[in-house]
């Protein structure tokens, strides 16, 4: 914090404390041998440092942690107590109370271009922001025309950067069993994490979108000062330096309505994935078989095999655990067959298929972890992560 915020001919507040205690430690030696007869009511020259900073201090902020308004000495940060009088910095004066709730107010009530932010995640799934009081709401969801988990989801970010779970909302029924929390991945990942944090800090010094900060109760000189500046936020400190005002002509970032220069994500749902089908085959350690589905968009789950009924296996022995419907969705019969058969699953993979014959390998895993719901989510995002990436590819060959 030091090596971003000290300026140079900054003056320590420890340097002032210490020569303050060495000419009190002589007055009190000249007084103790009587040299000195009258005391001194030093306190009175000493700077209060309730109501006013030592010279050559000119940079006040929040500490958004603690939500305190706070300058800095050049080594450290000292607080401003809470007050509806004036505080002296240097040759500035204001009032705590109102330079907090305003700086405050410009960081978490600015408008941002855009309002809102939507983002393509990649290929088959999107996602968006938006600013949420202090927060940033972040929302999650499959593109339109894909296999879905058939959730939107919603993370909060706070100003540290911090992504917290919220919610999620079922936008469609397409699964009935199982509702994999795909955006626990993505979240890990970041990507979506930096574009809605960069898109937040724009309007800050610098940034794509810098606004200017305009404080109508900061004197000067004794003087109304109508100074503008520009806000910085170093780790959990939003602050200003007061002798660096914006220089006089130049012309504010935030001013243009294409400032941040993203064009938001906008989702047509133009896609056809009926054609393309995916097969899933496994081998079963307890019958030293290989066992075999296959899913087609619209039509649902059957055998690959000419020795299955749907989802049966016609020796019973074999089979049973592996029965589902016909109906269920992509993600429903995947869950039944790795929930019920994860402990004796092995050299699982799946592919996709244009003609219904063949396939082309989407996924291989050599084994079926015993915690395989939490191993769950990410087999399935990682098939449809593929098989969505060849939809896109084909559709841009036609």
């Amino acid at each position: 914090m030091n090596f971003f915020l000290r300026r140079k001919g900054d003056v320590s507040v420890s340097y002032i404390i210490a020569v303050v205690v060495a000419v009190l430690a002589v007055v009190i030696g000249l007084m103790s041998v009587g040299l000195l007869k009258t005391p001194i009511l030093l306190a009175k020259y000493l700077p209060d440092f309730k109501t006013e900073a030592p010279e050559g201090t000119s940079i006040v902020g929040v500490n958004l942690k603690t939500n305190e308004l706070r300058y800095f000495t050049g080594e450290r940060w000292r607080t401003i107590k809470d007050s509806n009088d004036f505080f002296v910095l240097d040759k500035y004066e204001f009032v705590p109370n109102d330079l907090k709730r305003e700086i405050e107010d410009f960081y978490f009530d600015t408008l941002r271009k855009p309002v809102r932010l939507s983002i393509d995640i990649n290929h088959w799934r999107m996602g968006g922001a938006h600013l949420d009081n202090r927060n940033i709401a972040i929302f999650f969801k499959t593109k339109e025309g894909f296999i879905s988990s058939g959730l939107e989801e919603f993370y909060s970010i706070d100003y540290f950067d911090n992504p917290k779970f919220v919610s999620s909302v079922i936008v469609s029924r397409e699964s009935h069993i199982y509702t994999p929390h795909f955006s626990d991945l993505e979240i890990q990942r970041k990507p979506i994490v930096n574009d809605a944090t960069t898109w937040r800090d724009s309007i800050l010094q610098g940034n794509k979108c810098e606004k200017f900060f305009y404080f109508s109760g900061l004197k000067e000189n004794k003087q109304i000062s109508d100074n503008k500046y520009t806000v910085r936020k170093v780790d959990n400190y939003l602050f200003v330096d007061l002798g660096k005002p914006v220089i006089s002509g130049k012309d504010e970032k935030w001013a243009n309505d294409d400032c941040f220069g993203v064009e938001n994500y906008a989702d047509d749902g133009a896609r056809d994935v009926a054609k393309f089908s995916i097969h899933v085959a496994f081998y079963d350690s307890t019958v030293g078989r290989r066992i075999a589905f296959i899913y087609t968009p619209g039509k649902g789950w059957a055998s690959s095999d000419s020795s299955y009924t749907t989802g049966i296996l016609l020796w019973k022995k074999t089979v049973q655990k592996y029965e589902f419907p016909a109906s269920y969705s992509f993600i429903d019969g995947l869950y039944t067959i790795i929930s019920k058969g994860h402990k004796e699953i092995s050299s699982f993979e799946a592919g996709y298929s244009e003609s219904g014959e063949g396939s082309t390998s989407l996924l291989k895993i050599d084994k079926i972890g015993a915690d395989y719901i939490k191993e769950l989510d990410k087999i399935l995002y990682d098939i449809l992560d593929k098989y969505n990436l060849h939809v896109i590819s084909n559709e841009e060959q036609t």
